[in-house]
């Protein structure tokens, strides 16, 4: 009887926890996996290979196979290179992209007006060329008006020391978005990406006033069987 009651008050508060459960839906993914079939391929201002990126000014941006460095997850990552001082944080936005001065690679996804995203990725240190990790960029921009809606800075974990950082936002009056990455700093500076997501926030699913009544029923009569027993 008791093995039935605390069933009673297990299930009760499963369906507690399922009917408030968040729900996140997905936008966009990428380990840079789908794509590369050699150890090295260097982004360019036009997709590569079907990934979905592009790179702005490129002169050593490359999706990395793992046969010298590890990647964060399965077997390729973006490496990121930047001159001393090359990116100041004053030339924003994609519309330009191939005039901004500076390296960097983004990649597009579509959204829904005025929702909440969760952004997470994957970054470390590389020393490419003996450059050395400075500083991780991130920005969500609104490619319809070329305007930034975040800019997000990470120091940039130790050699190959992946780390995961990330950072929310809001799409606002935004339906088509870009996710930019810049590797910064006072030297020359690499930087290497992987497992980057963007989802939706997680929200509560509303609770119909019939199912919280059963819910509350449910848990109101598993306590009163236990305190029985």
């Amino acid at each position: 009887m008791k093995r039935i009651c605390l069933s009673t008050l297990a299930a009760g508060f499963a369906l507690v926890v399922a009917a408030t459960a968040a729900q996140a839906t997905t936008v966009f993914s990428s380990g840079f996996e789908e794509g590369p079939d050699t150890n090295s391929v260097t982004f360019k201002p036009t997709d590569v290979d079907g990934l979905g990126w592009v790179a702005s000014n490129t002169d050593g941006e490359r999706i990395q196979g793992t046969v010298a460095k590890p990647a964060g997850a399965d077997d390729y990552y973006a490496s990121l290179l930047q001159n001393a001082g090359a990116y100041d944080g004053s030339a924003l936005g994609v519309g330009d992209f191939g005039f901004t001065g500076f390296d960097r690679i983004y990649a597009t996804f579509s959204v829904d007006m005025g929702t909440e995203y969760d952004v997470s990725f994957l970054h470390a240190a590389d020393d490419r060329f003996g450059y050395l990790g400075d500083t991780s960029v991130v920005e969500i921009i609104d490619t319809s008006t070329n305007t930034t809606l975040a800019l997000e800075t990470f120091d940039t974990p130790d050699f190959f020391d992946w780390t995961e950082d990330g950072f929310s936002f809001n799409s606002g009056g935004a339906t088509s978005l870009a996710i930019a990455f810049t590797v910064t700093g006072d030297r020359n500076t690499s930087g290497v990406f992987d497992e980057i997501l963007v989802a939706e926030a997680f929200a509560p699913i509303p609770i119909p006033g019939g199912g919280l009544l059963l819910l509350t029923g449910l848990v109101a009569l598993g306590a009163r069987k236990v305190r029985k027993i």
